[in-house]
């Protein structure tokens, strides 16, 4: 068995509270740095590539996570933490993960979405990564925005100027609530506005030809011409996030890991029997496998 990536989620501690956001359910981190290191070696044993360490907030539960990403980096796995740049002193933090080995920061910039916390995350995260672009010998810097049927027009520009700065952009699309505690997206009164819909969503087919073209001219967006061209052969379904990713052979290509250790196979996804095993506990990974199949 080979996976790609992992997705850390660090923590649900965050200072924000975005009104479109389920994550920050306010557990905390509680595998010891010695677990979570002998969880990613179990990660390199399938061939894991690289890890996100994200959250709600990971610079919010801050005290293992120098030495754990130094450590990931040191085995050869690459590594991201993404953050909203709003933790106490995070400037502080960003350059002690630099000094522990890290490589890579993102923040999430999630354009004209609305609310005091969405403001405050891109004027934040911004500040942030500029920083982190002064550090000499850095990999990278990126941007990751969900878009939403207010922002997609302006992703492209958006595109633009983070080029001109050297920096990467991501996106994801924001998706209705499934009624999954502590998935990323849940209702709020402004929820209809931001979901994509008949003409936002056709909309957003029209500006795929122009993310595919920034690409081909070589402006720093990260998004693979596959997701692209499944956005555009099926819109609604990638919109609502109405599929299953068991049902394909590539399946599992990566894994998501709780706060606690526990492996999910994503965070976006119900799972009909959550197995309760944790990352530094795995022993065999063939035996993981099958269960997992039969999960979703």
């Amino acid at each position: 068995m080979e996976i790609v990536k992992a997705e850390i989620l660090w923590t649900r501690k965050c200072p924000l509270s975005c009104e479109y956001c389920n994550m920050a359910t306010g557990q905390g981190n509680s595998l010891t740095a010695k677990q979570w290191m002998k969880g990613i070696d179990n990660l390199k044993a399938i061939h894991c590539q690289f890890i996100a360490f994200y959250g709600a907030e990971p610079l919010c539960d801050f005290d293992k996570l120098p030495e754990v990403v130094g450590y990931a980096e040191s085995i050869g796995i690459h590594t991201t933490v993404i953050t909203s740049g709003t933790a106490y002193d995070a400037k502080t933090k960003v350059k002690e993960l630099y000094d522990n080995g890290a490589k890579s920061l993102s923040v999430s910039y999630d354009i004209d979405v609305g609310g005091l916390s969405a403001g405050k995350k891109m004027n934040n995260g911004m500040k942030v990564l500029l920083y982190w672009k002064e550090f000499p010998n850095i990999r990278d810097a990126a941007t990751i925005t969900t878009l939403t049927a207010l922002n997609y027009t302006k992703f492209a520009k958006h595109v633009i100027n983070m080029s001109s700065m050297g920096i990467w952009s991501l996106f994801d699309l924001i998706h209705p609530d499934r009624g999954q505690e502590g998935s990323k997206c849940k209702d709020f009164d402004g929820i209809k506005d931001l979901l994509f819909h008949g003409k936002h969503l056709m909309g957003l087919v029209a500006e795929i030809p122009v993310y595919k073209w920034l690409k081909r001219e070589g402006y720093r967006i990260h998004a693979s011409n596959h997701f692209l061209d499944m956005i555009v052969a099926e819109p609604l379904r990638i919109a609502t996030y109405s599929w299953n990713c068991s049902h394909y052979k590539e399946f599992p290509s990566w894994v998501t890991i709780d706060c606690d250790g526990t492996v999910m196979p994503c965070d976006d996804f119900h799972v009909k029997h959550r197995w309760d095993v944790k990352i530094h506990k795995i022993d065999d990974w063939v035996i993981w496998k099958h269960k997992w199949k039969n999960w979703i």
